[in-house]
């Protein structure tokens, strides 16, 4: 019973997450890197994918923060909400490939080491995702959160590999697929 219930609880949590969606640097600076105005044009798409996002529009979103990064690829922010619109389409994979490449472009960026975390943890490799959390607990400027992503770490690593909230939803899934079927035959 508390696993399932520190199963819920981590649900919730990986679920609001990947809910925030980030409109542009958080001091508002070019990256330093690349071309200005294609960085300008870029936030632009980055805007649109936002609001996409908000209307739950999230092939909308994806195809505007894609372009975003076509136009200019340097920018961490981009290939964030991009893993968090995967995210929310329960993508975890591409999700997982997105924020690595946010955290090779900004390597101190909490979010993109929490969201990372989680999106790891979906694919059933808590214990991989117990190291991202940890490291996100040391780039996290907030006392609070720290002590929360510290114990949320310290959940996931006692769950086996393939024990992590997307492990346990497919295992849902096959024994209702199951049942149905003995119900039917």
């Amino acid at each position: 019973m508390l696993s399932i219930c520190r199963f819920l609880l981590l649900l919730f949590f990986l679920y609001f997450s990947f809910a925030s969606f980030v409109e542009a640097k958080s001091d508002g600076s070019f990256p330093g890197k690349g071309n200005y105005t294609a960085w300008v044009n870029a936030n632009h798409f980055v805007q649109f994918g936002n609001e996409y996002a908000k209307k739950g529009e999230l092939d909308r979103a994806l195809a505007s923060y894609k372009q975003a990064i076509h136009t200019y690829p340097y920018d961490s922010v981009y290939y964030f909400n991009l893993g968090n619109a995967f995210s929310l389409k329960g993508q975890y994979s591409i999700a997982e490939e997105s924020y690595r490449k946010a955290i090779d472009l900004e390597s101190d960026y909490f979010q993109s080491w929490l969201n990372l975390g989680h999106a790891v943890a979906r694919q059933g490799r808590p214990a991989e995702a117990a190291k991202i959390l940890n490291k996100a607990a040391q780039l996290s400027q907030n006392p609070a959160e720290r002590a929360e992503i510290e114990k949320q770490a310290a959940q996931f690593a006692e769950l086996p590999d393939n024990q992590g909230p997307q492990s346990q939803e497919s295992q849902s899934k096959k024994k209702k697929k199951k049942k149905k079927k003995s119900d039917n035959g």
